[in-house]
């Protein structure tokens, strides 16, 4: 898969699940930095282990899409 496609299809995936992932920040932060901080250190482990994911289970653990 090319790196254009692999960036494509991850920003789709970080798009249509970028809900919980703040509400996943918001759980475990209280200020507004330490929510971003979290939430740029969850894209960033997933992008880099992007490359790795099969398909074979849900980008995010539990969710339809």
């Amino acid at each position: 898969m090319s790196l254009k496609k692999d960036e494509k299809e991850f920003l789709n995936h970080v798009k249509l699940h970028q809900g919980i992932l703040r509400k996943v920040c918001y759980v475990y932060c209280k200020t507004e930095s330490e929510k971003e901080d979290l939430y740029q250190e969850i894209l960033f482990q997933m992008w880099r282990s992007y490359g790795t994911f099969s398909g074979r289970s849900y980008f995010l653990h539990g969710c339809t899409g």
